[in-house]
């Protein structure tokens, strides 16, 4: 409304696609998003996108774009503050965790298949799961968690402290078949990470821990993340560090300066 009333330039930075919201949302709400959003397309000045599902809309509604990347603040991951190291040690400390830990951060929608890591989690005897997050799902994480003792759900916690939870964590889980830049995250952190396989998985390679959605899959794929060896932990690590913030950032620069210049 400020472009069209005032000029103000205006850069559309567009991360989902929308194909997560009409999974998760109605028609009569997604439709009228989905055409809002290529409405708006139109109007910037400039677009900046990640996802190559969106990429013919973006193409044919926008004027001037550019395709980016998911980005990580590599540093808090890699290298977590004292604070949120013991942030995170004092809300854990009062929790019965098995000798292996696994962790989930993100949306609790049913896009992540958040009942299939549940069911991969109860034929992993030895290992506990943290949930850190908010969604549709939370209530039924939440019974899940009264029912089950290897499952703690902890809501939502200070992004800051996050990586003080990673840092906790013997392996990250990721059951979607997305690029998230949680991935990246427990990538920074030097975690191993359990990935679905499909195309976001492709992407990694050698990088995540493949499984597919049935429990002896999941449950054996966290035994086999927790066994990886260092180098692999460090080739992970890198793929984190080049999608580090600064290195990101450097395709918004160039479309502030060009809208602005």
């Amino acid at each position: 409304m400020a472009k069209l009333r005032h000029g103000t330039p205006l850069i559309v930075d567009h991360i989902d696609p929308i194909r997560q919201f009409h999974d998760t949302e109605p028609p009569w709400l997604s439709y009228p998003v989905h055409a809002a959003e290529s409405a708006v397309f139109r109007l910037a000045d400039h677009v900046c996108w990640v996802t190559a599902d969106d990429s013919p809309r973006v193409r044919r509604w926008g004027r001037r774009y550019t395709q980016t990347a998911l980005g990580v603040d590599f540093d808090a991951f890699a290298r977590p503050t004292p604070e949120a190291v013991d942030a995170a040690a004092s809300r854990l400390s009062g929790l019965a965790l098995r000798s292996r830990v696994a962790v989930y951060i993100g949306g609790l929608e049913p896009i992540y298949n958040l009942e299939a890591l549940l069911d991969g989690m109860r034929a992993a005897e030895r290992w506990s799961l943290l949930v850190l997050g908010e969604g549709s799902l939370e209530q039924d994480i939440e019974a899940a968690a009264k029912a089950d003792d290897s499952l703690h759900y902890l809501g939502s916690v200070p992004h800051e402290h996050v990586p003080g939870y990673l840092h906790h964590a013997d392996v990250g889980v990721c059951l979607a078949d997305e690029r998230t830049v949680k991935v990246l995250e427990y990538a920074a952190a030097r975690l191993p990470v359990v990935h679905v396989n499909g195309t976001a998985a492709d992407r990694f390679g050698e990088l995540v821990q493949h499984v597919r959605l049935d429990a002896r899959s999941i449950a054996g794929g966290l035994d086999d993340a927790a066994n990886w060896p260092s180098g692999r932990l460090d080739e992970m690590q890198r793929h984190a560090r080049d999608r580090d913030w600064e290195r990101v950032t450097e395709a918004y620069d160039l479309a502030l300066a060009e809208v602005l210049g």
